[in-house]
């Protein structure tokens, strides 16, 4: 049976030094908090802080559990005193618990101090209690001549589960083979409850089946547990590095740390403080974790240092990061990854405690680390430039010039970190190198055509072709650093390279069209689209092969219609606007942004119906298909649950249920930055707008310079600065 305390033990080694059992007065002290407990009383005043503090550093779990339980019922003052002083020591696990997240019943609901849970706590000093003594006895037994003894000790020490697991790591060096054995697969995780009952639901859910999982499995649970408030899963990511394989640890130990590195724009609040104390977090980490040698508890227990500790600095971790190098190249790519990840999240914590110079000398003392190869340098190169480590890429330039003067993207990642270094002369430079890398001089119409000549599609050259690709390949990733500018000439150099009628300058005329979209320019999506309709709409064969070749969803026609539509509401041309989004919706009834559009255009009595009508049976359609795809691909049921929650959130509805259909679409796919853009406007649409601004940080963290995500932040953050708690006077 498990019990609610979580039994920690410092084992020395089997054959070593034997633990001393509790003083029997000690078991009085016992039996005194369980009729305390059981009475619902508070502790009297009488029990001195020395004598708290004495039961926190040397009593056993249960009597930690007791105490707290107690002290849950005590007046503020004498627990916030007793805690201070017992952190001068260790904390048993359950105080551990309490400080990560709260203690709770089985079902997982926290302590309230009534007399009902005082029961249940009172009941929990009967129930088996692990000493360091069973546990090496039972490790003995599972050497023993006797068949069954081998077999009950193996059994016990699996229902001992965590409690006896650091015993069971040191008995892997044991010299009896057939211990060694035994222990090494008995720490394999497979045997042990890593979920716990007094944790939340959704912990208990992703930790369920965690020990039959592979690796790859625990790593995707791993990264569903960092979603959760700190709070919630701190406590369960540290049992997993502690407790987990080296690997697995390792993983654990980055998460907590990728955790604490977002925390400020994930657990916001009103105040401008955050959920994640730190402070008291690292405390519990050094309270928690064991003595043990190994990397990932190394880097904690750094990383608790550095959280209690503000004089923490980057040197630290480029000495530990140095020291663990050395093994890197005897250890594999895996380990070199991982301590990778290690420094970046050191150094991106650096930057936010406005330690530029330590950030930058940190990365740059590693440089070496990173392979030589285009992609590992594209990705350190953007990073850097998140962060505002400029000098850095520079740096990457210099050290890998070759690299660089071959990749129009990383070019222009050089010339990116020459603006924030103020440099221009070398923008401009690196620009032209980059442009330069793939010619692609403007087209030069040809003679008149015949009619028939003009249906016949303009023949380009592998040449140009080729250069066309790079371009584009280039465009879209300026795109995705938000470099619009820089996007656009290598879009125009596509379009102004090549025929009206290539492939490819119809490529470009989209994708800079849908990036003007979303920058809300809709007078440049207009220009750009209108002789790619024109060419679709006297040549059916260029529109089959734009249609269904190459665009599958672009529909050139509809864009084209919508975006007129916009420009005639910029311009106060309301009837204009009608008209247009009436077309754009004929020709893509399933883009719902248009049906969006029209609900907040305004109009007369029959247009307001016109568009209540035309919501109805797009919402009635949305609830069709989110039941027809319940047991559908998970990706298609994700589709119409979104599908159905922004329909509703941005214009009438029931937006209770538009929340939870958000919800569970991202249950179905909890990275997608567009689903949690979704959930955002649906907390928004009902009042919540402090968590419409947190998942909407989030959602940026996936996509940071996606132009609608940040203008739809702007309009959160504006309610809430416009709220009537939030005006003064």
């Amino acid at each position: 049976m498990e019990t609610l305390v979580d039994r920690r033990v410092c084992y020395t080694g089997v054959g070593g030094r034997k633990p001393t059992r509790p003083h029997q007065t000690r078991n009085g002290l016992i039996d005194e908090l369980a009729s305390c407990l059981e009475r619902g009383q508070e502790l009297t005043s009488d029990r001195s802080r020395h004598g708290i503090r004495s039961a926190l550093r040397s009593g056993p779990p249960i009597l930690s559990c007791l105490l707290l339980a107690c002290l849950l019922l005590t007046p503020q003052t004498l627990v916030g005193q007793a805690l201070k002083d017992a952190r001068e020591e260790p904390f048993h696990g359950t105080l551990g618990r309490a400080a990560a997240g709260g203690l709770g019943d089985s079902q997982g609901t926290s302590m309230n101090g009534n007399s009902a849970r005082s029961t249940s706590m009172a009941e929990a000093a009967k129930t088996q209690i692990w000493t360091d003594l069973e546990i090496a006895e039972l490790i003995e037994g599972l050497g023993s001549d006797s068949y069954a003894r081998r077999l009950r000790s193996r059994e016990r020490l699996m229902r001992a589960g965590l409690a006896a697991f650091e015993q069971l790591l040191e008995a892997k060096k044991h010299p009896d083979s057939e211990i060694a054995i035994v222990a090494g697969k008995l720490t394999l995780g497979n045997h042990v409850r890593w979920a716990k009952s007094y944790e939340s639901a959704d912990v208990q859910a992703l930790l369920a089946d965690f020990g039959d999982l592979g690796l790859e499995g625990r790593l995707k649970r791993l990264e569903s547990l960092v979603e959760l408030p700190a709070k919630e899963s701190l406590a369960a990511l540290l049992r997993i590095a502690r407790y987990g394989d080296d690997e697995l640890s390792r993983k654990a130990a980055i998460a907590i740390m990728d955790q604490a590195a977002s925390s400020a724009q994930d657990r916001w609040t009103p105040n401008g403080e955050t959920l994640y104390e730190k402070s008291e977090h690292g405390r519990l980490i050094l309270d928690l974790m064991p003595d043990r040698d190994t990397r990932a508890l190394r880097w904690l227990r750094l990383l608790a240092t550095e959280w209690t500790d503000a004089r923490t600095r980057p040197r630290r971790w480029s000495e530990m990061i140095e020291q663990d190098r050395q093994e890197v190249k005897h250890l594999g790519d895996a380990l070199s990854r991982d301590l990778w990840r290690v420094l970046r999240l050191s150094a991106k914590r650096a930057v936010g405690n406005g330690d530029l110079e330590g950030a930058g000398q940190l990365v740059s003392s590693h440089l070496s680390m990173v392979p030589p190869q285009t992609r590992e340098i594209r990705d350190l190169s953007y990073w850097c430039l998140d962060q505002g480590l400029a000098s850095v890429v520079l740096d990457l330039q210099q050290m890998h010039g070759r690299i660089f003067s071959g990749s129009a993207l990383l070019l222009y990642a050089a010339a990116e970190a020459s603006v924030q270094l103020r440099d221009d002369d070398q923008v401009q430079q690196l620009v032209r190198e980059a442009r330069e890398l793939f010619p692609l001089p403007p087209w030069v119409a040809p003679k008149p055509k015949s009619p028939v000549e003009e249906a016949e599609l303009t023949p380009v050259s592998q040449s140009k072709e080729l250069a066309a690709r790079a371009h584009l390949s280039v465009g879209a990733g300026l795109a995705d650093r938000g470099l619009f500018e820089w996007m656009e000439e290598e879009f125009r150099l596509v379009i102004d390279g090549l025929p009206n009628d290539s492939l490819y300058a119809a490529e470009a005329r989209l994708q800079l069209a849908y990036v003007f979209g979303q920058l809300d320019r809709h007078a440049k999506v207009v220009a750009l689209l209108e002789p790619l309709v024109e060419r679709i709409n006297k040549d059916d064969r260029f529109k089959h092969r734009i249609g269904y070749n190459r665009f599958p969803t672009a529909n050139p026609s509809s864009q084209l219609a919508f975006h007129r539509g916009r420009l005639a509401e910029e311009q106060g041309r309301i009837e204009a606007a009608q008209d247009a989004y009436r077309e754009a919706l004929h020709h893509n009834s399933d883009n719902i942004d248009i049906l969006i559009a029209m609900f907040h255009l305004d109009g007369n009595e029959n247009w307001r119906r016109e568009v209540n009508d035309l919501l109805r049976d797009e919402v009635a359609r949305s609830l069709r298909f989110v039941q027809a795809t319940a047991g559908a691909d998970a990706h298609e049921k994700a589709k119409w649950l979104n599908h159905y929650a922004w329909l509703i959130s941005n214009t009438k509805g029931d937006f209770e249920r538009a929340l939870e259909y958000s919800q569970q679409s991202l249950r179905v796919q909890p990275a997608d930055w567009a689903l949690m853009d979704t959930c955002a406007r649906c907390h928004f649409a009902l009042g919540q707008v402090e968590q419409a601004i947190q998942m909407q940080r989030r959602a940026l963290r996936l996509a940071p310079h996606s132009a609608p995500l940040k203008r739809q932040l702007r309009e959160f953050e504006a309610a809430l600065a416009l709220a009537p708690e939030n005006v003064s006077g």
